[in-house]
Order: structure tokens, then C-alpha cells, then sequence
């Protein structure tokens, strides 16, 4: 559905008018928001300078319509119904996917560069923006907006789904959003988990000053857990998460409630496991629970071992609530 949606994003005229079918898809973008909803459409031919245009109309009295350019009379076409794509829909619904609801997309070029939002990391923000790609674009003014905007590292995710040479550069990574994002008919889903593992591990990040009673470091912002010389990334809430649990640990506290660790870390009621928290695999070599308690481990766990309690209940919970 997303690939079907960024064709006609990403390729047709903004302000273009699409046939519009009786299929699910389009009506799905529709309800979404992603397309405006379809209404009465004609195309007509100007009798005096030839001038072809289609426009919607909200009433039928085609016989008053008149030519854009000479204002003469025109021959119309059958009538049918038309939508168009919302182009302000997709960036705005990213931004409030990274950096939550409300958050706004800033348009650094018209309908084609958008900076969507700043991801934190140890070491500064880096800024994530969405290009608007198509088949003959001119991407050196694209380049300037980005050298302006002054970032030591910047992600830039396309709309295509070819890697777009033109505009990376060591310091600016290129993604296209078919890789990192679903849509579905309840709405866009971002996997936030992969977006931030594509940047973190190329950013140095500083670590904490490792507690006596810790045999585990973690960054300053919560964002890496390190043990045994491997590194667990954390994005998001995910990283209150783990320092509330540092602190219980370095309180002395060996397996804390998960109750407790789960308000400390300002998690929801309807959190219950962690595997709400974190879905990926990889969580669970360093993160052991049971019995209500919760704990780092006191050594990750071979990437083939994964504890049978917990494999279970993830296949039971669906991912993140981050």
C-alpha cells in the first residue's frame, strides 16, 4: 500500500486531479487523510485558443464554465470523479511519529524537502528530513537547503525506493522510506527501532562514569546499554526505561518490581511486559524478566539463544508502544 501511495506522491503533479476508483486502496488514503476525497471533474477544450484543462466543479452547470486562459467558450467532456493527493499529509504525520503528536514538519523546499524532526542522541541531534523525489528532479537546490541547514550528520529519507546518489555525502545518509516505514489502513507505521539503529551506531556516544555497584555501562541520554563489549541501542522511551533500571541497580536493588521500574520510567498503565516496550530479539539477550521482577543480565546471551519464556510472550504481544 505505502509503495502504490509514494508512486503517486512522489510522481504526480502536486495539485494533480486522479481518476478516482471504487478501490479499497484509495479509499483507505482517503480516510487517512493521505487524499483529499473525490468530487465531480471535468475536462474541457477551449473553442477560441485550444487551451486543455481539468478542473472540479460543485455544481452541474457546465455551460458557464469558461476557458483559464482567453475566458472563451469551451467543449466539456464527460464529467467524472476526481481526488487528489494530499501532499502536506505524509510529512506531517512522520514528524508526529518521531517526535510525537502535534509536532510539525518544517517545508525547507515547496512540496519537495522537509525537516521532520531532531533525533537525540548523546552526542547532539540529528536532524531527519523526507525528500519528495520524482522522475526529472533537479537536486542541486536540494543540496544547498541541506548545506544551509548546518548539521554535522543529517538522514535524509526518500520517497523512491532507488538510493538517490545526487544528495549523499559522508556526513548525510540516504534512506529510502520503503525500508523504515509500512502503511496500513489504520495509518503509517514508522519502525522507530530500525530508523534509530541506522544513525546511532555512526555517532559517537558518550557513556556514563560506570557505578561500583554496575557491571553494565549506559550512556548518559540511556540510548546504548554496553556489556561484554557489545552494545544494545534504545530509542525513545525505551531509554527511560533502562535508566530507571540502572538506578535500581545501582541502588543496590538486584531485580526490581517491574511495576516500579515501569513508573519510574513514566510508562502507561497498559504497559505490562517489556516486550511492549521492545520487541526486537536482541532486547532479550541483555533484558531478563519473570515472576514481576526485571533485571540487566550478567552476560548478553549468543544472538541464537533466546529465553523460551519470553519468545513466547512476544509471539503472544504485538511490538512497541514507543
Amino acid at each position: 500500500m505505502l509503495r502504490n501511495y509514494l508512486h503517486r506522491f512522489e510522481t504526480e503533479p502536486v495539485g494533480a486531479l486522479l481518476p478516482s476508483s471504487s478501490g479499497s486502496q484509495q479509499s483507505a488514503l482517503i480516510d487517512l487523510g493521505a487524499m483529499h476525497p473525490a468530487k465531480r471533474a471535468v475536462r474541457w477544450t477551449c473553442k477560441a485558443c485550444r487551451f486543455v484543462d481539468t478542473r472540479q466543479v460543485y455544481s452541474y452547470s457546465d455551460h458557464a464554465l469558461r476557458c483559464n486562459a482567453c475566458g472563451g467558450d469551451v467543449d466539456v467532456w464527460p464529467a467524472f470523479q476526481a481526488a487528489q493527493v494530499r501532499h502536506e499529509w505524509l510529512p506531517k504525520v512522520l514528524s508526529e511519529a518521531m517526535a510525537g503528536e502535534g509536532a510539525r514538519a518544517v517545508e525547507l523546499l515547496p512540496y519537495r524537502l522537509w525537516r521532520l524532526a531532531m533525533l537525540p542522541t548523546a552526542s547532539g541531534s540529528v536532524p531527519i528530513y523526507l525528500l519528495r523525489c520524482g522522475w526529472h528532479v533537479d537536486y542541486e537546490p536540494v543540496v544547498r537547503a541541506l548545506v544551509e541547514e548546518e548539521a554535522a550528520s543529517q538522514m535524509v529519507l526518500t520517497t523512491s525506493k532507488v538510493l538517490t546518489r545526487d544528495i549523499g555525502d559522508s556526513s548525510r545518509m540516504v534512506v529510502p522510506l520503503i525500508q523504515v516505514a509500512k502503511l496500513e489502513p489504520q495509518g503509517l507505521l514508522l519502525d522507530l527501532d530500525r530508523l534509530g539503529g541506522l544513525v546511532v551506531p555512526a555517532i559517537s556516544v558518550r557513556m556514563r562514569p560506570r557505578d561500583d555497584n554496575l557491571w553494565f555501562d549506559v550512556s548518559a541520554d540511556g540510548s546504548r546499554l554496553r556489556m561484554n563489549g557489545q552494545d544494545l541501542f534504545l530509542y525513545r522511551k525505551q531509554r527511560d526505561f533502562i535508566l530507571a533500571l540502572a538506578e535500581a541497580h545501582a541502588s543496590g536493588h538486584r531485580r526490581p518490581k517491574l511495576e516500579w521500574v515501569l513508573r519510574r520510567a513514566k510508562y502507561r498503565g497498559q504497559v505490562t511486559s517489556p516486550r511492549q516496550i521492545c520487541a526486537r530479539d536482541d532486547f532479550a539477550r541483555f533484558i531478563e524478566w519473570n515472576n514481576g521482577e526485571v533485571a540487566v543480565r550478567d552476560e548478553v546471551l549468543p544472538k541464537s539463544t533466546v529465553d523460551p519464556s519470553q519468545v513466547h510472550s512476544s509471539r503472544r504481544r504485538s511490538a512497541s508502544s514507543d
